[in-house]
């Protein structure tokens, strides 16, 4: 984990060297459409779980692995709307309570998103479903902020920002706000 963790890491380090080197910027297929389409990634990143007005009264904090799809439309030069859906698989349990961990969350989002050159930066606000190892369920909301970059016509790698509230797993008390930092690199069909 740690090693797909450190590439991608050093794969987005590079998009940024290159995004601040316009001559070695790529020709994206004409501008007006850059951006629309249908696209998939994977992810890797970190995240910290806290519930401090519920049961529980902890943190932890751990890594986090997934992939997205998603589907862009590009309406003018600088303006993109979408939606995203993405699954994630979580290593990451209360501190004090060890025997209470998240394996798992799912979001549906709709994203807008502003066009620089080869980059999108973006906003994303949606719902999001997880699950626990203690077999509690809960829907929940996420909002989110990131950018993507154009690496080439049909390739791209982003850092984002989510932001989750589940109020209370299966009525059970548990209340959860999750904080992930994600890397992502994927491609647009």
């Amino acid at each position: 984990m740690i090693k797909i963790f450190a590439g991608l890491l050093l794969c987005c380090s590079s998009t940024v060297l290159m995004a601040a080197d316009r001559n070695n910027a790529p020709a994206l297929r004409g501008s007006i459409d850059a951006w629309s389409g249908f696209y998939a990634a994977a992810n890797v990143g970190y995240d910290n779980i806290s519930d401090n007005n519920g049961l529980v009264s902890d943190y932890g904090d751990g890594s986090i692995y997934g992939g997205v799809i998603g589907y862009n439309h590009q309406v003018d030069e600088n303006f993109v709307v979408g939606i995203e859906g993405d699954y994630n698989k979580y290593n990451i349990a209360f501190t004090k309570l060890p025997t209470i961990s998240v394996l798992d969350v799912g979001s549906l989002r709709g994203r807008i998103g502003f066009v620089m050159g080869n980059a999108m930066i973006y906003a994303t606000g949606g719902i999001a479903y997880g699950t626990t190892n203690i077999n509690l369920e809960d829907f929940g909301r996420v909002i989110g902020v990131g950018v993507d970059y154009k690496i080439t016509d049909y390739i791209f790698a982003g850092v984002n920002y989510q932001h989750y509230n589940f109020r209370n797993f299966d009525n059970s008390g548990i209340r959860a706000d999750l904080e992930s930092v994600r890397l992502r690199v994927g491609v647009q069909f």
